[in-house]
């Protein structure tokens, strides 16, 4: 009998309702070492891991958990300096945190319009240069014209002027972030909290609308050289990292122990209970246990080919693998029957590969993405799979001429194409990425980015 199972659990968060939400953070969500990220006197923290390893997720509940008290301003790489979606042209990081906590706020006062009584003469002056500085001229009108008549009163007195005129000033950085904490404490928060969430894709797909990756790279050093002048107990800051990205950028060096550093650590033991609870989840059994899927054994064998994809134990690995077999066992035409055996360990795995881990190619570093796992190539690869890629799944056969021009001759086409499956194909012999079909089929790519 086909098992029958809710996707949900294995959504994005951002792909899931708000009830869904509710459940997963309930059921399906195990802590890790998160929540010592901001114990002691507050400074900026870096919450550091491997691919999915939960960062993401981790930032959003300290987020959740800290919203209590701390006033919480997401800083998106979208907004840093030089990313097309920057608030402040040509603003340095302060300028676009500074931007992010004006929109923070009025949306905020906006929703908590009783709030606006708390707040002094001289707060509401550094709210209005706040939003009008950053925002342009008609940003503070247009925020007043949507208020109702009473609340306008209370900025009726308060004229604009531009009391911070540089964000580079020592003495003015200080009274900027001194004016931020003072009204969020007065706000009932005891200091703002900026969030970071630096994600290793959005740094090589350069999704951020940064022109280079090495400009985004460079932002992050950057944002660090602002401890100094940044730093203040009515201020905390704390950002999510991938460790390669933090090598990259030599952040230990650069911050000599000014950065408390939490590393997401994981076990075997830890990350099968979170495939098991997105399993209980999905299915609504909240007694099933693993073996009811399949053996400890094989869960003992894919496992080690997990580890070498992921270079450790993560959740987002076993909670991919949780999801495999529920689709094995319910989606297909002929689903298969549980528990699932070891003879099928090779279609739980191909299964596995082809659900949830898509190649991206990525140029800057001459190479491609198989799921969480960099695989160099040579120039040579890359432009023959840039070729398929820009057909998008559709057959080119090898008369092609871009191809003929990569392969140098038609005859090389077939070593390029064996080649290339080697390199990127976790079973070359049954492929998942690089798709042939002789005569004039041609060669098409599946399952990318």
């Amino acid at each position: 009998m086909a098992l029958s199972y809710a996707a949900w659990p294995f959504r994005p968060l951002h792909a899931r309702s708000a009830e869904e939400t509710a459940l997963w953070w309930e059921h399906c969500y195990l802590r890790g070492d998160a929540e010592l990220i901001l114990q002691g006197e507050p400074h900026w923290r870096i919450l550091a891991g491997g691919p999915g390893s939960g960062k993401s997720a981790a930032l959003v509940d300290l987020e959740r958990r800290e919203a209590v008290t701390s006033f919480v301003i997401r800083y998106p790489l979208a907004r840093w300096p030089k990313a097309r979606q920057a608030w402040v042209r040509e603003g340095n990081h302060l300028a676009q945190i500074m931007a992010e906590a004006g929109m923070a706020l009025r949306d905020y006062l906006t929703q908590n319009p009783e709030k606006m009584a708390l707040l002094s003469e001289s707060q509401r002056t550094f709210f209005r240069w706040l939003l009008q500085k950053f925002g342009g001229p008609r940003a503070f009108h247009r925020w007043i014209d949507s208020l109702d008549a009473p609340l306008v009163e209370a900025f009726q007195n308060i004229t604009y002027e531009d009391i911070y005129p540089t964000t580079t000033d020592p003495l003015e950085v200080q009274g900027q972030i001194d004016d931020l904490a003072s009204l969020v404490r007065k706000l009932g928060y005891r200091r703002a909290l900026v969030t970071v969430d630096f994600d290793q894709i959005e740094l090589h797909a350069r999704s951020t609308g940064l022109t280079e990756a090495h400009t985004t790279l460079a932002n992050l050093e950057d944002l660090f050289e602002w401890l100094s002048l940044m730093h203040h107990p009515g201020l905390a800051l704390v950002a999510a990292l991938p460790i390669e990205v933090m090598q990259e950028a030599r952040l230990v060096e650069r911050v000599r122990g000014r950065v408390s550093v939490v590393y997401l650590r994981w076990n075997a033991t830890k990350v099968r209970e979170i495939a098991l609870r997105h399993l209980r989840q999905a299915i609504d059994q909240p007694d099933a246990h693993l073996e009811d899927f399949m053996p400890g054994a094989l869960w003992d064998e894919i496992e080690k080919q997990l580890v070498a994809e992921y270079g450790d134990y993560v959740p987002a690995a076993w909670v991919a693998l949780a999801e495999t077999v529920l689709y094995l066992t319910s989606r297909l035409l002929d689903p298969l029957p549980l528990p699932l055996l070891p003879s099928q360990k090779s279609d739980i795995e191909h299964m596995l590969f082809t659900r949830h881990m898509p190649l991206r190619l990525d140029f800057a570093r001459h190479g491609a993405w198989r799921g969480p796992k960099f695989i160099k190539l040579t120039d040579q690869l890359l432009n023959f799979l840039s070729i398929l890629r820009e057909r998008e799944g559709h057959p080119i056969n090898s008369e092609d001429e871009k191809l003929i021009a990569v392969a140098q001759t038609k005859g090389n086409i077939y070593s390029i194409a064996s080649r290339t499956r080697d390199c990127i194909e976790p079973f070359p012999n049954d492929p998942i990425y690089v798709h042939n079909k002789r005569g004039e089929g041609g060669y098409w790519l599946e399952n990318f980015m």
